[in-house]
């Protein structure tokens, strides 16, 4: 195959990704699509590291080329709710400026009061205490709600990675914010978030005020065609050799999770552009992984340290088992753990954001949030 001058790798990760940039999702981001056209409610559920917020930005910027307001508030970005109520109200009013009253014959803009802007104020203390503090976002709401009545186009406000607002605040939260939102004739809402057995609970729960709250979308992985269609377009820009087997080593050494489908990717790109290697091979793939597990070392070595003993062990039966039948006298046995010790574990690594269960036909298989920890441990223990 002829050798060409590489451009820019094509592999990114790392930073949130454009329209060209996302692999397939085409369903996903329609799905979104048709929830802004109806100022709908969307629940977006899935794992870290899947392009959640991707995916909703560039649903997001679509509608806004096409006159929509979009208003995206990444909840864990802000340090209180009158923050980010606060935002929430300076992007709308800088957003709208270019849209005009429709109800009367001259041009006006939409109005929030000085009053109503300044009465999302934050409140002293803990501002995760109780739910009047939820006030300062609901208040921001309603003046939006109000100003958008008088506008042309439909105003979308998302809520990113929700369940930092509603473990914060318990299940009179959900009541409160679900009753605001039903209230909004003139906003469409997507909540989106990344722990999925909670969110489940919030959403799939009779007694709990999300229940039925408009479309529920889940994010899974990416199908294994359109990865490798993917992978292989962009190994291809610099004419060398892809063999199928190199572009698989790359889905399982990253489990499917696109940011390390794209980051293992990109390193192994920069191997083959600078001549290391002529083709991409699963020992090319092996070299890639054990540099990204090298630079992380650092970071991976401060995590494990803080783990206990046993959830240490619940880590490794994670990795050894495959996720799967981890609560078995074989599984529990095979690290030396009893079945309440393991469940416990568990739990808690599901909590530092360390695993997340996969729920399929009735059972739980539980993933290493970051593939990439589980090659990190092979290769320093083997040392």
């Amino acid at each position: 195959m002829e050798r060409v001058t590489p451009g820019p790798n094509p592999f990114v990760y790392g930073r949130e990704l454009s329209r060209g940039e996302l692999v397939d999702r085409t369903d996903e981001l329609e799905t979104i699509a048709a929830t802004i056209r109806n100022r709908d409610r969307l629940f977006l559920i899935g794992p870290r590291r899947f392009g959640k917020t991707s995916l909703l930005k560039v649903a997001g910027a679509a509608a806004r080329r096409s006159g929509h307001i979009v208003l995206h508030c990444e909840i864990e970005k802000h340090e209180s709710l009158s923050v980010l109520g606060d935002g929430l109200l300076r992007e709308f009013l800088s957003l709208s400026r270019r849209f005009t009253h429709t109800k009367v014959g001259r041009s006006t803009r939409p109005v929030l009061t000085e009053h109503r802007f300044t009465s999302v104020t934050p409140r002293h203390g803990n501002q995760h205490e109780t739910v009047g503090d939820l006030r300062s976002l609901t208040k921001a709401l309603d003046s939006i709600n109000d100003a958008a009545s008088r506008l042309d186009p439909p105003v979308w406000v998302i809520l990113d990675e929700v369940q930092h607002l509603l473990l914060g605040y318990g299940q009179s939260a959900e009541r409160v914010l679900r009753g605001t939102m039903e209230e909004h004739k003139h906003i469409g809402y997507a909540l989106s978030g990344s722990d999925e057995r909670f969110l489940n609970s919030v959403t799939t729960e009779s007694a709990r005020a999300f229940y039925g709250f408009g479309v529920r979308l889940y994010l899974r992985q990416v199908p294994e065609p359109a990865f490798l269609d993917f992978l292989r377009a962009g190994f291809g820009r610099l004419g060398f050799s892809v063999e199928k087997r190199g572009l698989e080593a790359i889905l399982e050494s990253a489990e499917h999770v696109p940011y390390n489908v794209q980051r293992i990717a990109n390193v192994a790109w920069e191997i083959l552009r600078a001549g290391e290697a002529d083709d991409l091979t699963p020992p090319v793939v092996s070299v890639a992984v054990e540099r990204i597990v090298r630079q992380e070392d650092p970071a991976y070595t401060h995590i494990w340290a803080q783990l206990s003993t046993n959830q240490k062990k619940a880590l490794k039966a994670v990795i050894a088992h495959k996720g799967e039948n981890l609560q078995s006298a074989a599984a529990t046995r095979s690290v030396g753990l009893s079945t309440s010790s393991m469940q416990t574990a568990l739990v808690r690594l599901e909590q530092m954001q360390l695993i997340r269960p996969d729920f399929n036909g009735g059972k739980a298989r539980y993933w290493l949030v970051d593939p990439c920890m589980g090659s990190w441990l092979a290769v320093v223990q083997a040392q």
